[in-house]
């Protein structure tokens, strides 16, 4: 079994998140569940309290497709566009894959690391014409 079987056969299952927006834009927390959809398939969701520096509170949800191909993990977006294709590999004791989505002007540079305790970090930078922030998201099992 590859690193990117062992990381994609690790995510079924409900988790609890934590975000942060940087630099001090907001927050959420919340819960994010990976459902088996058919071989090699899983669906993502999330819901979230999102607490935004600007004083709004409001609940959220994103919705993605996980899928298990040639040794990588495809992450789709809600319309089945490619965000990502991780190639896992392990480092520092870690398993990690880096990748880069570009979505009209906007470039999303995510690199996903799931630690031996099994907690994963999926960290975002966002960078565009009128964009400069980072995401950084923590996921533990519920």
């Amino acid at each position: 079994m590859d690193v990117a079987e062992r990381v994609f056969g690790m995510l079924a299952g409900s988790w609890r998140l934590s975000r942060a927006i940087e630099p001090g834009l907001g927050t959420a927390t919340g819960t994010a569940t990976f459902t088996p959809a058919g071989p090699g398939r899983m669906d993502y969701r999330e819901d979230v309290e999102l607490r935004l520096a600007n004083g709004h509170v409001g609940e959220a949800y994103r919705e993605y497709g996980y899928v298990l191909e040639d040794g990588r993990i495809r992450v789709l977006l809600a319309d089945g566009t490619t965000m990502h294709l991780l190639a896992f590999g392990e480092q520092a004791g870690q398993w990690s894959a880096d990748d880069v989505h570009d979505c009209r002007a906007d470039q999303y540079r995510g690199s996903y690391r799931m630690a031996p305790d099994g907690e994963l970090t999926v960290d975002m930078k966002v960078d565009g014409p009128a964009k400069d922030y980072r995401i950084v998201t923590r996921y533990r099992r519920a």
